[in-house]
């Protein structure tokens, strides 16, 4: 595929958060979690991303029973994680390794810098679509939206620059 082929990306690729359940659950995608299974790891992934809810993991075996998925498929994936979690450093001695100090985590210096709050303005503006309503697909009738404050924005994060901005 592209991103490790072509871009030589030697990375691991997570799922969204219980992408892989959402496909039986909430999608309907497919029927089963050993189809789910199939289609994660078929499509390059290498982890379910999910905390709780191992429903798909637990079916790969009947997946790879099944010949959906291989052995080889299923290694390659172990491999790519336990590769980053070794660059991490998460199997070294815990007295080689310094405690984490999130004193030291200041989003404002490493977050917000100029560099990145410029980019995140061009991102948004490189990235806008606008989308005509044409024959009414969306319920919205545009006489609504003519005076200054018809239109809202809801949701808790709706006046947070930060995150309209891309920023945190």
């Amino acid at each position: 595929g592209i991103l490790r082929d072509a871009w030589g990306f030697d990375g691991f690729v997570v799922s969204d958060y219980d992408a892989w359940v959402n496909l039986v659950t909430t999608h309907q995608y497919v029927d089963t979690y050993a189809e789910a299974a199939t289609v994660g790891l078929n499509a390059g992934m290498d982890q379910e991303g999910g905390f709780g809810t191992y429903s798909v993991i637990e079916a790969m075996p009947e997946a790879l029973a099944a010949g959906n998925i291989t052995e080889e498929a299923i290694t390659n994936a172990f491999t790519r994680l336990m590769r980053i979690r070794l660059r991490l450093g998460m199997f070294d001695p815990p007295a080689q390794v310094d405690a984490m100090d999130s004193s030291k985590f200041n989003p404002e210096l490493q977050c917000e810098t100029d560099e990145k709050l410029e980019l995140a303005r061009k991102a948004a503006r490189e990235g806008v679509v606008l989308l005509k309503n044409d024959g009414g697909a969306l319920p919205l009738d545009a006489s609504a939206f003519t005076e200054e404050g018809s239109l809202a924005l809801i949701g808790p994060q709706a006046d947070d620059w930060r995150v309209l901005l891309g920023a945190v």
